[in-house]
């Protein structure tokens, strides 16, 4: 055993058990360097004390004042991370003074709760003289996985709100709708990948999970074809941009005002009033003409007239002409 002073070896020494068998048992020279051992790593006196005035429990390998010294840790933790997150979102409002609410959020939960279990998990570890069964709960609880979780998929809603004020500001906005479900997205592939690390810390066989994963995600595949389409179809519709809601279009026989792009389908406001849902997949593999986007508009007529005479049918022309010339915009 490593000492700061210096290193106690351990002595075992082989002495007649029962019957005529022999056993292995810790050297009397070894135990005799017990209290000495314990003045350097044994518990305090006052947990010693707290220990003998609590009811005897143990949880999870811990014991009674154990248990009571996590629960400090954690009621110390959660001021301790929401002083700490508090001077790191002022010091970087400081820094980014147009960063506004979203990095305030930011700070305010995501960076607070993990500052709160890292703290926490150190306080516990590091002061309470926990067992090896109490650090392999702790360990195998993965609530380092679950703090580095919580503070990645804030950073992604942080990073989604920084991109909407950017496509606002820059004439964008068709494309806002479009980055709650990509981050969402992006979440989800987050939580999974943390799982998976988890899982494979904690000690479970990867490749039954791979593949239970695998087949779930291929009947999820399945199942949501449909779905899969028009969320695609949005994607092309976002991106490519047809249409933008507002505009005057064709689809097929069909005219009519687009009111909404959605993930799954597209609503259109018809000339009798009437609203059209389409599905995106629909939508967008079929011929759109975007009536708003001409710059002119064709007007073509026949005019039938009746002329008494040559010359009444030249005066007529003549004003025509004189009438079409005047105008500014034809």
């Amino acid at each position: 055993m490593h000492l700061p002073g210096n290193d106690v070896p351990v002595y075992l020494q082989r002495i007649p058990g029962p019957g005529d068998s022999r056993v292995w048992r810790i050297s009397n020279a070894t135990v005799a360097q017990v209290p000495a051992i314990w003045e350097e790593l044994g518990y305090h006196p006052l947990a010693i004390r707290l220990g003998d005035f609590l009811p005897h429990f143990r949880f999870l390998g811990m014991e009674n004042w154990q248990v009571v010294g996590a629960l400090v840790a954690f009621l110390v933790a959660w001021p301790v991370a929401a002083f700490t997150a508090g001077l790191l979102s002022l010091a970087t409002r400081r820094l980014l003074k147009d960063a506004g609410r979203p990095l305030a959020r930011f700070f305010r939960v995501p960076v607070r709760f993990f500052l709160f279990l890292l703290l926490a998990r150190a306080l516990i570890i590091e002061y309470l003289g926990l067992s090896m069964t109490a650090r392999i709960y702790l360990q195998s609880s993965g609530v380092d996985f679950v703090a580095w979780g919580v503070l990645i998929l804030g950073a992604i809603t942080l990073l989604r709100d920084f991109q909407v004020r950017r496509l606002e500001r820059s004439g964008r906005p068709q494309l806002v709708p479009l980055m709650r479900p990509f981050a969402l997205m992006v979440k989800i592939l987050v939580v999974v990948i943390i799982g998976l690390l988890w899982a494979q810390e904690a000690g479970y066989n990867m490749s039954t999970v791979l593949a239970g994963l695998g087949v779930g995600s291929l009947a999820i595949a399945l199942a949501a074809q449909k779905t899969l389409e028009n969320v695609i179809g949005a994607l092309m519709l976002y991106t490519a941009r047809p249409v933008n809601p507002g505009d005057l279009c064709r689809f097929g026989n069909v005219v009519g005002t687009v009111e909404e792009i959605g993930l799954r389908s597209t609503v259109i406001r018809t000339l009798d009033r009437s609203l059209m849902v389409i599905p995106n997949a629909m939508f967008s593999a079929v011929e759109i003409e975007n009536i708003t986007a001409r710059d002119r508009i064709r007007y073509y007529r026949h005019l039938h007239v009746l002329a008494g005479s040559a010359d009444q049918f030249r005066v007529l022309l003549t004003e025509l002409r004189r009438l079409f010339l005047a105008h500014p915009r034809l």
